[in-house]
C-alpha cells in the first residue's frame, strides 16, 4: 500500500496511518518492539511516495504488525 500520511494523537499508545489504497486508519502500537523501525519506513515512504508491503495483525485488521 502507498503510505499517505501519519498521525501522531497526543497522549495516545499508538500512531496512525492512513493509505491512498484504504479509507481505513490503521494503527501502530508504540509497544510494538518494532515501532521506530516501522514508523521510520513509513516517514520515508510517506516522503518518497513509495508502496510498502504491510503486515498486519490479523487478516482484515487494522494493527499494523511490521512494515516493509
Amino acid at each position: 500500500m502507498t503510505a499517505a500520511h501519519i498521525r501522531e494523537p497526543k497522549n495516545a499508545d499508538f500512531v496512525e496511518v492512513m493509505f491512498l489504497e484504504s479509507a481505513r486508519i490503521y494503527k501502530v502500537f508504540k509497544n510494538n518492539r518494532k515501532c521506530k523501525e516501522i514508523l521510520k519506513r513509513l516517514r520515508e515512504a510517506v516522503e518518497k511516495k513509495l508502496a510498502v508491503r504491510v503486515q498486519l495483525d490479523t487478516p482484515h485488521g487494522d494493527v499494523i504488525e511490521d512494515v516493509g
